[in-house]
């Protein structure tokens, strides 16, 4: 930049002549016709805000990581739905239900599902799990209670109030 403006002063000292003080240096030039050369770059005031755009197209429907639907809820020992909708529970037996979903997911959804109530106690502890994800309209939930015995275990089937959450 200091070149540039050395290169000015050479020019104009070699087509005209000037008094002391004529031209002044701080980042500008001026000269005395009363013209001024700026090396800086000058903005005008802000402008009155446009008019808004169109609205872009709809992003693909979706939460957090890819997850496209939930379904969660907890339901007593006997089948009865605590909180939750979008399902419903059918005891079909002692530690047997069946969670059928009022929409089905459009694939197998990925479950996880708490025991509730039962504690490990030294007469045993209670435990479910999937039985199996045979569809994408249900799953199939089995409850035992695990009775310690002969340093192994005997397994009873036991109506147990737990919570799930299936995701898709």
């Amino acid at each position: 930049m200091n070149a540039l403006i050395t290169l000015a002063l050479l020019l104009l000292m070699a087509t005209s002549t000037f008094a002391a003080g004529d031209v002044k240096i701080n980042g500008d030039l001026e000269f005395p016709d009363g013209t001024i050369q700026s090396t800086a770059t000058v903005q005008g005031p802000q402008g009155e805000k446009g008019d808004t755009g169109p609205a872009g197209p709809q992003g693909a429907p979706g939460t957090t990581n890819g997850i496209t639907k939930a379904v969660h809820g907890l339901f007593g020992p006997s089948g009865v739905i605590t909180p939750g909708n979008g399902f419903s529970v059918n005891h079909t037996g002692t530690g047997a239900y069946t969670v059928t979903f009022t929409t089905p997911f459009n694939t197998a959804p990925h479950c996880l599902l708490t025991s509730l109530g039962h504690q490990q106690t030294s007469t045993g502890y209670a435990d479910c799990e999937l039985s199996a994800l045979s569809t994408t309209s249900s799953i199939t939930i089995t409850c035992f209670k695990y009775i310690p015995g002969n340093g192994s275990y005997s397994e009873q089937p036991s109506d147990n109030a737990l919570t799930f959450i299936c995701i898709e």
